[in-house]
């Protein structure tokens, strides 16, 4: 007898395997079949894009591997879109998204979402299909579909074909657990006894028994399984996995480049998708050892590996890297070997340019009209490393033009390059042409502090003092502060957060729930992690904006810090006592409250309101300081009310 959630899910899912429609999105035909041309209509009323007028679809499509479909899409005239793609012959579902900039309609973090069809009935595997198109869709789309719901479609597969309950057996007894605990470990006990006890065991059979057992958190049976497939098959698919691991994690370039000859010797490539992956491998290596020398400096063997990579990006990259370092990193130093780094500079922009012509380096699961915005964008950044070089060399004419192009394939978002577009710009055309363009930015939230000390010399130039200039700034940063705080209240969350009690670098334990009424902003980070470090004058500048609040507090949570406890806390100590912080440092040694609060990646900040429930997420730095701080302001502004 099924679980009456699962009855309840089925029938919830029913659309997936009648029809393909939802209140604002319509297909035709009603039943898509593989290879059949899918048209659809998109009402963005009501949703997040509702004031939209430049929507892009984002079509993927699972055919046993996650491609990007190509669509046609334009709008009618009655404020609705149109378009079509053609799923392949091998589609068995199909996942969808809007987009604009960074706006998102994702069917309310679920996705438009439905099963290839044929004689009225979703073809083999199409629920498995989207199960891996939910996972897709978490860190691709922002989607959060519940475990539930993949639990449901994988059901709704085994019921039409057993046998893959073996095959799927460990990524199934996951959601078994993750849904349901206590019934979810009887099912997955029976799935123990059904591999048990099958006749002729495969590798794979092996391996979906160890993977149920890691459901389990039975690491003791788990590891007993691993060993006896290491036994079984010492050349087998287990084995050249642990190789690939241990491949992965070697520092040493030189050393990967050997591993890989003897792996290749160890397990010759049986198939295409084996010579794809040890020739993917082979120009990455290259262009890591190509990136390392450029940074570097060291010229011979830069030259060396770049004769050896093949892949355009990766060329750009590391020619681009060699010449921004020699380039001074900006323009408070002098540089060093300038017209070396202009030729470096200009064959990285020769890279990229011949990617655009040839997206040679595609993924499947990116459109190419995707790709090519990215690559613009690449080549947009790089066009600031040449437009620096050009400016140090005295050809500031032409520098101005690059970093004006620059600015406009990145989308005016990237202060830094925004900062050195104004200064040219100033220095050929003079202050006033730049009054307007740096009041804008600040309104956007784009500025930096060298933009506001241009904005403030040309405010005293024209008032013939600095009396008034505290005002005018604050008037125009409080137009940014508004829209902030607007879009902050729509991305307010109210989640519960996991509780936690952490030791803090003098011994001594704190807990959420000691901070019951504070709003606590928990910052994940590692000394390792640069986009953590680089975030911390703006962390600590935010923090001394509320240090006299007793109603906030910041708990930094070193995590994930690659060491045994004794050493992490040594290390976390010393980090943070030379750099100057004085930040309230907790120690998840054991990573279980990162686990908890389902890090994804660091840096994670997370506010927290008094009532213990998680009001905001923030994860990564996008490297302006500024920003943060008003962010963080905001954020916590908008919680008190």
């Amino acid at each position: 007898m099924k679980s009456k959630f699962t009855l309840t899910l089925l029938l919830a899912l029913s659309h997936f395997f009648v029809a393909a429609q939802y209140t604002n999105l319509k297909f035709t035909p009603a039943q898509p079949e593989p290879g059949e041309t899918v048209r659809f209509e998109y009402d963005p009323a009501g949703t997040t894009l509702e004031k939209a007028d430049n929507i892009t679809p984002a079509v993927f499509i699972y055919d046993g591997s996650i491609k990007a479909a190509e669509t046609s899409f334009t709008k009618t005239g009655d404020g609705k879109w149109t378009g079509s793609f053609s799923p392949n012959d091998k589609a068995k579902a199909v996942l969808i998204a809007f987009k604009q900039d960074n706006r998102i309609d994702n069917n309310q973090e679920q996705g438009y979402s439905f099963l290839l069809m044929q004689q009225n009935k979703p073809v083999k595997n199409a629920a498995i299909g989207l199960v891996s198109l939910n996972d897709f869709g978490s860190f691709m789309l922002k989607m959060k579909v519940k475990p539930e719901t993949n639990l449901a479609l994988y059901d709704r597969e085994l019921e039409t074909d057993p046998e893959l309950k073996t095959r799927l057996a460990s990524a199934y007894a996951r959601l078994l657990m993750t849904v349901d605990k206590e019934n979810g470990k009887k099912k997955t006990e029976a799935l123990i006894d059904v591999l048990q006890h099958k006749a002729n065991k495969t590798e794979a059979d092996y391996i979906a028994l160890e993977g149920v057992y890691m459901a389990l958190k039975d690491g003791y049976n788990a590891d007993k399984i691993k060993k006896d497939i290491q036994a079984i098959y010492p050349k087998g698919i287990t084995a050249k996995r642990e190789r690939l691991n241990v491949l992965y994690r070697e520092q040493n370039a030189e050393k990967r480049i050997q591993m890989l000859e003897q792996l290749q010797k160890d397990f010759p490539a049986k198939n295409a998708d084996d010579e794809k992956t040890y020739g993917n491998l082979l120009r990455n290596i290259y262009g890591n050892l190509a990136f390392s020398a450029g940074v570097a400096r060291k010229w011979a063997d830069f030259k060396k590996y770049i004769a050896k990579t093949e892949s355009n990006t990766a060329l750009a990259l590391a020619y681009n890297e060699a010449a921004w370092g020699l380039s001074g990193k900006g323009l408070g130093k002098k540089g060093d070997s300038l017209q070396f780094a202009k030729e470096l500079s200009a064959r990285a922009l020769a890279c990229i340019k011949k990617e655009l012509e040839t997206p040679a380096g595609k993924p499947d699961y990116r459109t190419t009209a995707d790709y090519l915005k990215s690559m613009e964008y690449t080549l947009g950044n790089y066009m600031d490393t040449y437009a620096l070089i050009l400016w140090k060399l005295g050809e500031r004419t032409a520098a101005y033009q690059i970093q004006e192009e620059a600015v406009q394939k990145t989308g005016k978002i990237n202060p830094e390059i925004l900062e050195r577009y104004v200064i040219f710009k100033e220095k050929i055309k003079g202050r006033n042409a730049v009054r307007e363009e740096i009041e804008d930015m600040i309104k956007a939230g784009n500025s930096t502090a060298r933009l506001r000390g241009v904005l403030k010399n040309i405010y005293i130039a024209r008032n013939k003092s600095e009396k008034g200039y505290a005002g005018y700034l604050e008037n125009l940063q409080a137009a940014y502060r508004v829209k902030l705080k607007e879009a902050l209240r729509k991305q307010m969350i109210n989640e519960p957060a996991p509780k936690f009690a952490l030791k803090d670098l003098d011994g001594k334990e704190v807990s959420l729930a000691s901070l019951t009424g504070k709003i606590v902003v928990a910052d994940f980070w590692a000394t390792w992690c640069g986009p953590c470090r680089a975030s911390f004058p703006g962390m600590q500048q935010a923090q001394n904006h509320f240090k006299n609040d007793p109603d906030v507090a910041f708990l930094f949570v070193n995590t994930r810090e690659r060491a045994q406890p004794r050493e992490m806390e040594t290390k976390v100590a010393n980090f943070i006592k030379h750099s100057g912080y004085d930040f309230h440092v907790l120690l998840d040694a054991d990573n279980k409250v990162s686990d908890n609060f389902a890090v994804e990646g660091i840096p994670a900040k997370f506010l927290i309101d008094g009532n213990g429930n998680i009001r905001f997420k923030v994860v990564g730095f996008d490297g302006n300081t500024d920003n943060l701080i008003e962010e963080m302001r905001a954020m916590i502004e908008v919680m008190r009310n």
